[in-house]
């Protein structure tokens, strides 16, 4: 799974998608305005952050799906009228309520709060893609769809952030112990850091819709039957035979 939906996720990006880059900085730039004054109307303001937050997690999957960055529309798409507003920003501040309510448990609150964000890491797709499905049933489907899965998007999602930090660190230090290198990996140290502020946001994007896209048909992950007779699929791209079922090359991360 992780190599199907990494092999994707980097297969866009190659594509330096400037417009879903540009999309980013527009959702970050409206919710930290929101955030900003949140402080005297959080009644008001933290749903419709909640609401956005849920509009830029519909534009990586609808990226992810397609391959193609939409427009802005999708990202106010919790706006179009009052009861899918009530819906989504309802069912997103349900969610991280009870994920902060696990993180107040003591000793395991912390452990615990990133078991149930990954378990309930489905929602916010569920509640755009699925409206027949209520507010608190999302959170119940989520912990269905994510069944067998908490490993690979625990690993998906902490390992690449792992490996950018190290990096970082590793150029941070040898330029602080070695004079002669500590002006050029200062500046390297700063690039690199910028790089991941910039691109991380998109790459964990495209990356948890790939893991949606992967998890989000009980049929497929609980019959075995139908997954294990269908035929091979060939890449038309690559030429690599995927296992029936698959959506998209687990090589070249091509769509099927």
């Amino acid at each position: 799974m992780i190599k199907a939906v990494y092999s994707r996720t980097l297969m866009i990006l190659k594509r330096i998608p400037v417009k879903l880059w540009g999309l980013s900085l527009l959702n970050g730039l409206l919710v930290s305005l929101l955030s900003f004054f949140s402080v005297n109307l959080p009644l008001v303001t933290l749903p419709i952050t909640a609401a956005l937050e849920a509009g830029m997690i519909l534009i990586y999957y609808m990226t992810y799906s397609t391959g193609d960055v939409p427009d802005s529309k999708p990202m106010f798409a919790a706006f179009k009228d009052f009861k899918t507003f009530k819906h989504v920003a309802g069912g997103m501040c349900w969610m991280y309520l009870w994920i902060f309510i696990w993180g107040l448990i003591p000793v395991a609150g912390v452990v615990l709060a990133v078991y149930k964000a990954i378990q309930y890491a489905f929602t916010p797709y569920i509640l755009l893609e699925e409206p027949e499905v209520g507010a608190l049933d999302a959170l119940k489907k989520s912990k269905e769809d994510t069944k067998g899965l908490k490993l690979g998007i625990f690993a998906g999602r902490t390992l690449p952030a792992i490996a950018c930090v190290v990096v970082i660190l590793i150029f941070a230090a040898v330029g602080a112990l070695v004079r002669v290198l500590t002006i050029p990996f200062a500046i390297i140290t700063v690039l690199l850091t910028i790089i991941f502020s910039l691109f991380a946001p998109l790459f964990f994007g495209l990356v948890e819709a790939g893991f949606y896209e992967y998890g989000k048909k009980p049929a497929v992950k609980k019959t075995d039957s139908a997954a294990s007779h269908l035929p091979p699929v060939t890449c038309p791209a690559c030429g690599t035979v995927n296992s029936g079922g698959e959506k998209f090359c687990s090589k070249c991360g091509g769509k099927l």
